[in-house]
């Protein structure tokens, strides 16, 4: 049989949710509903966003898992240290990297805006899909931020293009199979075709199909960005960083659930770190940390100073950072 999957928002949708949390059934998601919720979001759309961002998983494999309101007490504390520091006339410049669809990075934005001028930029190495729509198919082909096929999205079905479909759905393999023969190859090659051609952030369309950009920052965070210069959302590859290193500092760098041992060897968070820390002016802060099984905000953070070319942890949340022996108190400057 075939399996229908989620594809639209209504009562489908919500009771698709429901049955996949109780542990009842396979229900595939539509990633293209990440478009739909771009252009019409609303608040009752909440609960199937937070599905989208857990079935997204691109670049380093990490999923954009997260909440509105998890780190309140870090951005408060934060706030009081800014405060100690700078006082409250001084702009207040923050990068906060790795940050998932950046709405805890909306968060400390609203909660400092409240006490400083200051401006937020939030990163992220995987922060769109592309949609690519090839003409007279009824299938739209889902692609990551490195352009690799992850779905086939048809008529209230979902593909996988990334994996094997389960071998109790034998009539979706066999579908999978031909939609890789003969969907795929048209979908790669408009989508290549448009990369070359300089379109990489813009939708287009043409004779053989339709193509469309879709970030994965929430739309809140969209909205915010839309709204204020000293709220941006980038795309940021913070290892790319050692091999092109960044000039621009900040007085705050931010990075949480990224730099751990969960994702990443020991040598490649330390590389993680070194980098990040090279972004921080002298006399600015540091934040490493990690919420990942935290749903009230209670983050793991230890807060480190810069002073010269050199580290020094200054207070720590919730007992801080899990691996502060992965910090190097020397700051080195990524290799030109």
């Amino acid at each position: 049989m075939l399996k229908r999957g989620i594809t639209e928002r209504g009562a489908f949708e919500r009771k698709a949710i429901a049955q996949m949390r109780a542990g009842h059934g396979w229900w595939p998601v539509a990633l293209t509903l990440l478009a739909e919720l771009q252009d019409a979001y609303q608040e009752a759309d909440e609960e199937l966003l937070e599905v989208l961002y857990a079935h997204t998983a691109g670049g380093y494999g990490v999923h954009k898992m997260t909440r509105a309101g998890r780190m309140q007490a870090l951005d408060a504390r934060l706030a009081d240290e800014l405060e100690t520091r700078y006082g409250t006339h001084t702009p207040i410049s923050v990068h906060d990297m790795a940050c998932s669809n950046a709405i805890t990075s909306l968060d400390m934005y609203r909660s400092l805006s409240d006490r400083f001028p200051v401006s937020v930029q939030a990163s992220d190495y995987f922060d769109a899909l592309w949609t690519v729509t090839p003409d007279e198919s009824v299938f739209t082909v889902v692609f990551d931020a490195n352009a690799s096929p992850v779905q086939f999205v048809g008529r209230g079905m979902v593909i996988s293009a990334s994996h094997r479909e389960p071998f109790r759905y034998p009539l979706n393999g066999a579908l999978r199979a031909l939609l890789m023969k003969f969907v795929l190859p048209t979908a790669v090659s408009l989508l290549q075709a448009h990369l070359e051609s300089g379109g990489n952030a813009n939708d287009a369309d043409s004779d053989q199909g339709s193509i469309r950009h879709v970030r994965l920052f929430h739309p809140k965070c969209l909205a915010a960005a839309a709204e204020s210069t000293n709220f941006r959302l980038v795309r940021h590859d913070l290892f790319a960083t050692s091999t092109q290193p960044s000039t621009q500092q900040y007085q705050v760098v931010r990075v949480m659930n990224a730099l751990t041992p969960h994702h990443f060897d020991a040598d490649r968070v330390r590389e993680g770190i070194r980098i990040a820390a090279s972004q921080v002016e002298p006399g600015g802060l540091l934040l490493l940390g990690r919420s990942s099984e935290e749903s009230d905000g209670a983050a793991r953070t230890t807060a480190y100073v810069r002073k010269d070319d050199h580290l020094t942890s200054i207070w720590t949340l919730n007992d801080g950072y899990e691996w502060p022996d992965l910090v190097d108190p020397e700051i080195s400057t990524p290799p030109a």
